[in-house]
């Protein structure tokens, strides 16, 4: 009888590996984050099958961290899926489509990434997307020319100028005048491609990334990006602006 007793006390244990380098449970702060594809997986619904997208975030403190998000397959929410592909840089036919699921391996987009409540714990949620330079088609002579008249490029101006009137007169005149050449320049096609050639892979995508807001300011104006950075709320999406008018420019 002693020894059953003796065996009803024997103590149980787990083993437990060494934990020392495996990293705790992290939600991002809420933001914006460069991400790239890392895994597609579809799925079955109750409604409807669904796609479960999985991203990894590409630069920063939180590089390599995964986000996650879904998109249904139901009719009513195919407008979702659209707006995720046309930020990947897909073209989204005129019938159905077969896309290779390791073509969008790796392909970068921006997210917005808030704060959520499940089941009592904080979580980051994916609450909007755009692309990024890699994904815009570059516009024609035609089209930039055109841009020249844009009055977002007129109030980059206005702006510059104000900036520059702390300084004295002269100076302020040299601006205007180093303006007035600039505009003359851009309407002769042939001057512009050839100071688009000169200055091709001028930029690094980068180097702008890790740029102060009056830093992206005086790369606008050293290379005549036609972009106005105060539309844009956010320093990284300030960062993505400027590499997608790079990109235009034929600069990266």
């Amino acid at each position: 009888m002693a020894r059953m007793r003796d065996r009803k006390k024997a103590k149980r244990t787990l083993f437990i590996p060494n934990l020392s380098g495996v990293e705790g449970r992290v939600t991002v702060p809420e933001g914006d984050y460069l991400v790239t594809v890392a895994e597609i997986e579809q799925n079955e619904g109750n409604a409807a099958d669904y796609y479960k997208w999985t991203f990894a975030i590409a630069e920063g403190e939180y590089k390599g961290k995964k986000l996650f998000y879904h998109t249904s397959l139901a009719e009513q929410a195919l407008w979702n899926l659209r707006g995720l592909l046309e930020s990947l840089g897909i073209e989204i036919e005129d019938d159905d489509m077969e896309l290779d699921f390791d073509a969008l391996l790796g392909r970068p987009l921006m997210v917005t990434v808030e704060h959520d409540s499940y089941e009592g714990k904080k979580q980051a949620k994916i609450v909007d997307f755009s692309m990024v330079g890699d994904a815009v088609a570059e516009e024609s002579d035609d089209e930039a020319d055109e841009e020249d008249e844009d009055p977002k490029a007129k109030k980059r101006r206005e702006r510059r100028k104000q900036k520059k009137s702390e300084s004295s007169d002269e100076n302020e005149e040299e601006e205007e005048e180093e303006d007035e050449k600039n505009k003359k320049n851009k309407k002769n096609k042939k001057n512009k491609k050839n100071k688009k050639n000169k200055k091709k892979s001028e930029l690094d995508r980068d180097e702008i990334m890790d740029m102060s807001e009056d830093e992206l300011v005086d790369l606008c104006e050293e290379h005549e990006l036609d972009i106005d950075l105060d539309d844009y709320k956010t320093l990284r999406k300030k960062k993505a602006a400027v590499i997608d008018a790079a990109e235009e420019a034929e600069l990266l």
